[in-house]
């Protein structure tokens, strides 16, 4: 099949994913007027400052895609430091533990 000479590529930005959600859902609405037999594409990227909040977003939305996306390919890509912060900060106070930390009293099978 030959390649369609023409693209719309739409890049959204938005602090509230909501807002973004809006956008998407009137830009379906506008393409369903025409009649095309064209494939369609959505990325959407998401940022944050901790690695857990992107991480419960993936497992709910794979769970969705489950019941609601049959049929639907989706590639998910999850970028992150190869030091995250929270390691470093983690390592750092292991680093600076007093002697008392280092005897292992949590692990103290007296208790």
């Amino acid at each position: 099949m030959e390649k369609p000479p023409y693209k719309l590529t739409v890049k959204l930005d938005g602090a509230k994913p909501e807002r973004i959600a809006e956008a998407m859902a009137e830009l379906r609405e506008r393409a369903a007027e025409y009649d095309q037999a064209i494939a369609a594409q959505a990325t959407m990227a998401m940022e944050a400052w901790g690695e857990a909040p992107i991480r419960a977003i993936i497992d709910a939305f794979e769970t969705w895609l489950f019941y609601h996306a049959q049929g639907v390919d989706c590639e998910i890509k999850l970028q992150r430091p190869g030091l995250r912060p929270e390691t470093s900060a983690m390592l750092a106070r292991e680093k600076r533990a007093t002697p008392m930390d280092q005897q292992g009293w949590d692990n103290d099978p007296s208790r």
